[in-house]
């Protein structure tokens, strides 16, 4: 019995099984503590990616594909439709280059006049990929060469901003609405306002965020 006693043998294979016991009951203990914690930062991480994801640019209209449209002294002339936008009053949507008139783009990209021959424009477009509820924001340069005119935005069938214009220099401007408001069709529209005498107001880089 001595003799087994003083015995080494096997020692160290002992030992190991209690280290790795120890070290496992360790590890299930330090999940366990920090599991709600880390459940609850899973969660923080997930609604600021997703608010990220809202928060990018949905839409971005340059009004610079004008690839097979009807070319003009000052640009180009697209009938019914252009670059996703429809005109609701039947109108030709005339596409200025920066510069006429004396309006200039903060790009140098082209513009949309929104008093074409012959009338007042209303553009509108369907907005994919809204999330109901969430805030957004629409905005937009806008200009005048001569004259007071004006936009309305609409959103969903409710008007959202309305733009008073007197100047030919490029001001942005920019309006907020929630996904789904209005009649839920998530409809845009810009409506331009005044006296139909073909000079103007000019927009240009319509942005969904």
């Amino acid at each position: 019995m001595k003799e087994f006693l003083k015995a080494e043998s096997g020692a160290v294979t002992v030992d190991w099984v209690v280290l790795t016991a120890a070290v496992t009951g360790m590890g299930i203990a330090t999940v366990v503590a920090v599991s709600d914690g880390s459940s609850a930062l899973a969660a923080n991480i997930r609604t600021a990616l997703s608010g990220a994801v809202n928060s990018a640019s949905i839409y971005l209209s340059g009004f610079n594909n004008v690839d097979g449209l009807q070319e003009a002294p000052w640009g180009w002339i697209a009938y019914g439709s252009f670059d996703g936008w429809t005109s609701e009053t039947g109108h030709q949507i005339e596409i200025k280059t920066s510069g006429h008139q004396g309006v200039v783009s903060p790009d140098g990209g082209n513009m949309i006049d929104m008093d074409a021959s012959p009338g007042l424009l209303s553009l509108g477009r369907i907005v994919e990929g809204l999330t109901a509820g969430q805030e957004y924001s629409v905005s937009f340069n806008a200009a005048i060469p001569a004259g007071n005119k004006g936009i309305d935005v609409y959103f969903g069938g409710e008007l959202v901003g309305q733009v008073d214009l007197s100047s030919s220099t490029m001001t942005r401007y920019d309006f907020t609405f929630a996904g789904g408001s209005g009649d839920g069709s998530n409809a845009l529209r810009l409506v331009a306002t005044g006296e139909a005498n073909n000079i103007g107001p000019y927009i240009h880089d319509v942005q969904i965020r």
